[in-house]
């Protein structure tokens, strides 16, 4: 076989490699990037947390588990901070923001991903203190975290990444009211974000309904 011949041949996947192989392949994607991650010290969030630190992120991890949240500190070390954070809080979220940045200079991305099962009454007992709470934690936390890391952006004039998590709820209703409206909102209200947006540079996608079939 010549050269040019092996140059052009499609590089083939080892037989034995499986997916662990390929989720320890580093590539430095985000080294010198700072991130944000809500809900960070469990789950989804605590996955995303290690990846961004092992690609070479500096990541603020905000969420009210305190306890896992300083385990994860005491592990990662100063590539991470942790910050109490009630993301349905305004004031809180703003507080992330601006932590975030003293510590680490910048910001780069923020990932919208903290959230839970809200009221889990069914349709016909459903009060309106539970919808609000519901949405309060699964709607309006994306819209603050919209909110203070475009902020940030705009002002550092170098632009950044906004990332939100969706559940399969939006798609699968089972007759409880809140927690089937909140993410399909969050869904909406990022696309009408999208076109309205007038700065370009704050690219804004919803992650939607991982884990679903």
């Amino acid at each position: 076989m010549t050269d040019s011949a092996r140059a052009a041949r499609p590089t083939r996947r080892r037989e034995n490699q499986g997916p662990e192989d390929r989720d320890n392949i580093m590539t430095g994607l985000l080294e010198g990037k700072v991130a944000i991650v809500t809900g960070g010290a469990s789950g989804i969030g605590l996955a995303t947390v290690e990846r961004f630190v092992a690609e070479g992120a500096k990541v603020a991890i905000a969420d009210i588990q305190d306890e896992f949240g300083g385990s994860i500190v005491d592990r990662l070390g100063d590539s991470v901070l942790y910050v109490h954070t009630d993301v349905t809080d305004e004031s809180a979220i703003e507080a992330l923001v601006a932590a975030t940045v003293e510590r680490f200079g910048k910001l780069d991305v923020m990932f919208n991903n903290a959230g839970a099962g809200g009221d889990r009454s069914p349709m016909l007992e459903i009060g309106s203190a539970g919808f609000d709470r519901t949405i309060a934690l699964l709607t309006g936390s994306v819209l603050l975290g919209h909110k203070y890391a475009a902020r940030e952006f705009v002002k550092q004039g170098t632009g950044g990444s906004i990332i939100s998590t969706a559940s399969a709820a939006a798609l699968q209703g089972d007759g409880r009211a809140p927690d089937t409206r909140s993410p399909s909102t969050q869904w909406s209200e990022s696309s009408a974000r999208r076109s309205r947006s007038s700065h370009r540079s704050v690219s804004d996608r919803t992650r939607s309904h991982p884990g679903s079939s």
